[in-house]
């Protein structure tokens, strides 16, 4: 079976399409963050890595090599091959720079009559790609996919030493045209509570283009907007960057307004500064009741004593942010369960604060649409589309240059 050499490019091209992904690198590299999709099936376990690595270090490479081959080995190489090849007979394969993992694995499974596409430069190319796909422009440089040359016969010695630079086929270039033009980016903005998420959801029902950064982030982009285990910021990178890369430039993409970053997750600059400079922002309207009532039906889930100590733990690092006499009745209300005062109050004094001041820094006069679908918290919203309508329209009277 042949065994191919592709750049980050076409290897997330692979993995967009389907194909399946196999991260050779440790548990603890790929829970730091690994390509979208892929499946962990690591030659070494934590541990063994880092003794590998000493070893390396206090006594070369060929007593590292075979350190590590000794490991591969206790962990059984038909095991191993396996649970990398699934039920295809089509692996993407990479580890953290293209080397020895990657190359020992790759020949396991083409000896098992694999086809196997390993990710040149290994893991850290495709970081590469996906910290460069905000600011690529114009012409793409793309390498082309080249098959390497493979004895049958090799050993898995001899495999790991073709893997290295020095036996790598002479590389081609191509030039590829590739479309990167910024696209048209529809901010969804508006204060807490007014529907943004369940208007962006309704959006995608629709069929509109949306990048839904609080649900690629775990995390509903407030104080009290935990949902469950953030990705790590490296991961979120990677998400946003694989989201980002499946979007059709040429159509419309509706993002909600964020502040720089979801919980911990942090947006990157390039694509923060193309929200910040959107010309299209369309602001969401809802009275105080509508927005107490949306707001207590998607965070009142389980009201127990848990529940209670989460938002008291939460409402006492706003304590700068509401003040002293403020920040003592937050916590009586939370204390006799006046959900819907709590949450008026925190409205009034910490959220619509924050987002008067973070629209105040934009120069462009949003367009408002009344949210009229969301009249009590149990609607159906099953007149998203007037909202949507609306809202398209006003863009339209405002500018030639949106595109439906």
């Amino acid at each position: 079976m042949n065994h191919y050499e592709v750049d980050a490019y076409r290897f997330v091209n692979l993995v967009k399409d389907g194909m399946r992904c196999v991260d050779v690198r440790s548990p603890g590299e790929f829970e730091r963050g690994h390509i979208p999709g892929a499946t962990n099936v690591p030659l070494f376990s934590n541990e063994e890595r880092a003794s590998v690595g000493r070893c390396y270090k206090n006594a070369g490479r060929d007593a590292a090599m075979a350190l590590g081959m000794s490991k591969v080995a206790d962990h059984g190489i038909d095991n191993l091959a396996q649970d990398a090849k699934g039920e295809v007979n089509k692996v993407c394969l990479h580890c953290w720079r293209g080397g020895l993992r990657s190359g020992a694995m790759a020949w396991l499974l083409r000896r098992r009559g694999v086809e196997v596409y390993c990710l040149r430069g290994g893991y850290r190319s495709f970081r590469r790609w996906a910290r460069g796909i905000w600011s690529i422009q114009g012409e793409f440089i793309q390498d082309s996919t080249e098959e390497m040359e493979r004895e049958e016969d090799f050993s898995l010695e001899e495999c790991i030493d073709t893997v290295q630079p020095r036996s790598a086929p002479q590389e081609k270039k191509v030039h590829i045209k590739k479309t990167c033009s910024s696209p048209q980016l529809i901010i969804l903005s508006g204060r807490t509570g007014v529907g943004k998420t369940r208007v962006l959801q309704q959006l995608a029902n629709l069929g509109e283009q949306i990048l839904d950064l609080e649900f690629l982030a775990s995390h509903r982009g407030s104080a009290f907007g935990y949902v469950s285990k953030q990705p790590t910021n490296e991961m979120f990178e990677n998400l946003l960057a694989m989201a980002w890369f499946s979007l059709d430039h040429s159509r419309r993409i509706w993002v909600e307004d964020e502040e720089g970053h979801v919980g911990k997750c942090y947006i990157p600059s390039p694509l923060y500064s193309q929200m910040q400079s959107s010309k299209y922002i369309i602001r969401l309207t809802a009275s105080m009741h509508t927005r107490v009532s949306l707001l207590l039906s998607d965070y009142l889930l389980a009201p127990d004593e848990q529940f209670i100590q989460y938002l008291i733990n939460t409402t006492n690092r706003l304590y700068k942010r509401l003040g002293g006499e403020r920040h003592k009745h937050a916590i009586e209300l939370v204390k006799q369960r006046d959900f819907p005062a709590f949450t008026e109050l925190l409205l009034n004094h910490y959220y619509d604060k924050l987002y008067d001041k973070h629209l105040a820094k934009r120069h462009l006069t949003p367009i408002d649409i009344p949210v009229v679908l969301f009249s009590d918290a149990t609607d159906t919203h099953e007149d998203v589309y007037d909202t949507i309508t609306t809202a398209k329209n006003a863009i339209f009277a405002h500018s030639s240059e949106f595109h439906d």
